[in-house]
């Protein structure tokens, strides 16, 4: 069987095809070579592309203008539509690129409407690109593709796991292990089928995105008790927004006696020695600074962790659940977070949904807080009056079910003493921004953000640069939200 790196070159001048398997001749990595597929044009491009056995291209080089034929970019959309995961890297003559439909446009927005990942003038290729700087460039796309290609394998098998547990089933055992209630509406049980058949898979690494609030932490513990072989070990949260380097490597990975001043004598075992075939909830990841995402993608890649001061591996599997409130792709773009490692910790992604999107649960979720609450602080419950969760849902909810838990507990410390009852003014008075409320209460928070950079799009003549300035942040980050609202 071949197992090597399958590679495609399109371009319908030998001399540059044959400059590309030159600059790459004995290119290895992770102990793969490369086996070359070479292609004229547009048609045998594609021709090459169908044929049963180059299924598993990883890469492919193609020339952006070939003579009498489509253009590079048209196979480039031929090839994403197949498979996503090809990295694709357009090979042009010049600075601009001619898109047949705009005329010459910039590259980065050729980029985001082709989903281009990288390009190569041929005069550099030719004089500045080295062999060496191919070869690292070479590696990042089959780095980049081999996560990609992971992470479907690994969702093909989640959805192919038929394995079910009943819902009533999960919410006693939730009761039970934490000694809380699971309330959920028809819009949340909608998730509960895929978190039932994630939880089974006990290798896969789950993603929680979500505002602050909406109950991210319950959907790791519903993963958790999904995951019948990683239960011996106990649920652990951990915040991850006030680690430093130094304490974000203790608590990981512990230490031996003496690593640092004041160390404890018997030193320290850390989350991820203690969780050993067991599962770490990690939230606020996207908190973490470059160098402990650094050490995180390690410890995952190896299963392996070294103390701080030591000099011994430690076996250390461990199942990681991540979230955060934190716009991702955001901080991924701006270099903020390291891709690979958000590949490595969304083997599959979960979102969860604002309360604003499950007004179903309002009034299951008031009734148990407001007992809940009433119990804890040793207090009668009072009666409500009709209207309060029609009011509730009307509300937009910034600080999702956290809020609502806060309103209940001002509104039974601001009741009045001598009429022990509930009324709808006293939940009415704490809702936010009430001048704008009738504006935004039906609209999402990003239905919200795409007005408003659409405004500013249309307002600045579509130009990436002017749009920035109007709205006052990066080129990068108006790059990330013309793919997500102008390229839908």
């Amino acid at each position: 069987m071949d197992n090597k790196w399958k590679i495609l070159i399109v371009d319908d001048e030998y001399k540059w095809r044959e400059v590309m398997v030159n600059k790459l001749a004995n290119f290895v990595y992770e102990g793969r070579g490369i086996t070359y597929v070479e292609a004229d044009s547009f048609i045998s491009g594609k021709k090459e592309f169908d044929k049963k056995g180059n299924e598993d291209i990883a890469v492919a080089f193609i020339d952006v203008i070939m003579e009498n034929d489509l253009s590079g970019l048209e196979l480039a959309d031929y090839i994403n539509s197949l498979n996503e995961s090809v990295q694709i890297v357009i090979i042009t003559g010049q600075a601009g690129i001619d898109d047949n439909e705009e005329g010459i446009v910039n590259p980065i927005e050729i980029a985001i409407k082709h989903k281009i990942n990288h390009f190569i003038e041929k005069g550099k290729l030719n004089k500045k690109v080295t062999r060496g700087t191919l070869a690292i460039c070479l590696r990042e796309y089959l780095k980049h593709q081999k996560l990609i290609s992971e992470n479907k394998h690994l969702q093909d098998i989640i959805k192919n796991n038929d394995e079910k547990t009943s819902f009533k089933t999960l919410r006693d055992e939730y009761k039970t292990k934490f000694k809380d209630e699971l309330i959920w509406g028809k819009t949340s049980l909608k998730t509960f089928e895929t978190i039932s058949r994630v939880g089974r898979c006990k290798d896969i690494h789950v993603f929680i995105s979500g505002e602050s609030g909406s109950g991210k932490e319950s959907l790791a513990r519903l993963i958790y008790l999904s995951d019948k072989e990683r239960q011996s070990k106990e649920f652990h949260a951990v915040n991850c927004a006030g680690f430093n380097d130094e304490l974000f490597l203790v608590e990981m990975f512990g230490c031996i006696p003496g690593a640092y001043t004041n160390a404890p004598k018997n030193g320290i075992k850390g989350l991820f020695e203690i969780n050993h075939n067991g599962i770490l909830f990690l939230d606020e990841i996207a908190d973490l600074s470059l160098s402990s995402q650094t050490k995180l993608l390690r410890a995952l890649q190896t299963k392996k962790i070294r103390k701080v001061g030591g000099d011994e591996d430690i076996d250390a599997d461990v199942r990681i659940i991540s979230a955060t409130n934190r716009n991702i792709e955001e901080l991924i773009s701006q270099k903020l977070f390291r891709e690979d490692l958000f590949y490595r910790l969304s083997n599959y992604s979960i979102e969860s949904f604002p309360l604003r999107e499950r007004k179903d649960e309002i009034s299951k979720l008031f009734d148990y807080y407001l007992e809940k609450i009433c119990i804890l602080n040793k207090i009668s419950k009072p009666k409500s009056e009709d209207g309060i969760i029609s009011e509730l849902k009307e509300y937009f909810f910034p600080g999702n079910i956290r809020e609502l838990c806060n309103m209940i507990t001002h509104a039974l410390i601001n009741m009045p003493i001598e009429n022990q009852y509930l009324t709808k003014e006293l939940f009415i008075n704490q809702f936010k921004d009430p001048e704008n409320f009738e504006i935004i209460k039906d609209c999402s928070l990003e239905k919200a953000k795409e007005r408003a950079f659409l405004k500013a799009w249309k307002k600045s003549g579509e130009v990436a640069g002017k749009t920035a300035k109007l709205l006052g942040v990066s080129v990068n980050h108006v790059t990330e939200l013309i793919k997500r609202y102008v390229k839908k």
